[in-house]
């Protein structure tokens, strides 16, 4: 399967049991799920590497730490996410 393919596949999925993210987000968690799975790392840097889109290494680390710091980690959320 094609990664465009799985990220679509797995936004689908998230979109069902994250209610309340935006599209960008569901996507985002996509990637770096994928991502994580590919290089088996945590380490942001390496989930960032491993995205592969058009968007500079860099971009996406950013992206992934924006993320982790605006969401709201809450007991509710946090469950349904993992």
């Amino acid at each position: 399967m094609a990664f465009k393919e799985k990220v679509k596949e797995l936004s689908r999925e998230l979109k069902i049991e994250l209610v309340g993210f935006t599209k960008p987000r569901i996507d985002l968690i996509a990637l770096a799920v994928i991502s994580l799975c590919g290089n088996g790392s945590i380490n942001l840097a390496d989930i960032a590497a491993g995205m592969p889109n058009a968007v500079l290494r860099s971009s996406n680390y950013k992206r992934l730490q924006r993320f982790i710091k605006q969401v709201d980690w809450s007991w509710v959320n946090l469950p349904k996410f993992l």
